[in-house]
């Protein structure tokens, strides 16, 4: 009688012990219908990358902080492709650009950093911070949340809009520096150019240091309901950089970015006589948004509705 208890009592727990097996095992087989975990759907860190977002694009101007937006957000985040930096290799490129600087006191973009990609092009203007727009384009963009790239307007139609057909969405994004003539400025100490406040044709001298190198065209606000443009005053960089930080997917292995020097020479705003005469500077101011599309926008653009940072924008 007592065995025949036992034997009952085993065989209800041998019972319970296969439910609960059973269901495990219905758990297991629904979530891999479902195809999705709640714990990845819920990480913060993969939710803001999402098939929602457009793909960001970055006109990248001369002089206006676009390597070291590159470089930081390559650092930082997955999938940005750009011509200073892609995400796949940007920590071991960020690690030789901190060895050349300890070793050799380097800190230019370029002649200091020579790996695989130097070698293949037979030059130190290139390097896996410095990489070649045309390679770029080979390699493709079907992979990439964010793109920048220093190449002529018409990029942006016959490259980076096609991608992923009409159902994915663009945002192009063009830095406005704040003040055009500091921008000027900052443009001609790069090429190391001097502006001659005596001179007869102050027109002429102003469109002689203009460098926006065809980068940017009006037509670019009318490519279609699948690309939307914005502007932004990249100087500083970090609300930008704020901006992006919940539009794309955080690395899972980070570190501080190396700030790369792109001018050869420093910039020394007392030597420059613009400063000196509010006149000059006015009528430098005026030339730049009458003659160029570029600036042109910029000044029609910042702090209105399209100004990504302008928090008082309806």
């Amino acid at each position: 009688m007592n065995f025949s208890k036992s034997s009952c009592l085993n065989r209800a727990i041998l019972l319970l012990i296969a439910a609960q097996i059973a269901i495990v095992y219905l758990a297991s087989y629904l979530f891999l219908l479902s195809g999705t975990s709640p714990e990845i759907a819920t990480t913060p860190e993969l939710s803001a990358a999402t098939t929602k977002q457009p793909i960001f694009g970055l006109l990248h101007m001369f002089k206006t902080a676009g390597t070291g937006i590159n470089g930081e957000l390559a650092m930082h985040y997955e999938r940005v492709c750009g011509n200073k930096g892609y995400s796949y290799d940007a920590y071991q490129a960020n690690r030789r650009t901190e060895e050349a600087r300890t070793k050799e006191n380097c800190t230019a973009v370029q002649g200091c950093v020579r790996d695989s990609m130097t070698k293949l092009y037979d030059t130190e203007k290139r390097n896996r911070g410095r990489i070649d727009p045309k390679l770029m384009t080979e390699i493709g963009f079907e992979d990439c949340d964010y793109v920048a790239i220093e190449v002529k307007h018409t990029f942006w139609e016959s490259q980076f809009l096609p991608v992923g057909g009409p159902a994915t969405k663009k945002e192009l994004h063009i830095p406005c520096r704040k003040d055009p003539v500091d921008h000027l400025m900052s443009m001609a100490n790069h090429l190391q150019k001097k502006f001659l406040c005596s001179t007869k044709n102050l027109k002429a001298e102003t469109k002689r240091l203009i460098s926006t190198w065809g980068r940017f065209h009006q037509s670019l606000l009318q490519l279609g309901p699948n690309m939307t443009v914005k502007c932004f005053n990249p100087i500083p960089i970090e609300p930008y950089l704020e901006y992006m930080s919940n539009k794309l997917q955080r690395r899972k292995i980070e570190s501080a970015y190396i700030h790369r020097e792109s001018n050869k020479q420093k910039r020394n705003k007392e030597n420059e006589c613009v400063w000196k005469n509010e006149a000059v500077r006015n009528m430098v101011e005026k030339i730049l948004v009458e003659e160029d599309s570029y600036f042109s926008y910029c000044k029609t653009c910042l702090g209105s509705k399209n100004d990504l940072l302008n928090v008082d924008a309806e």
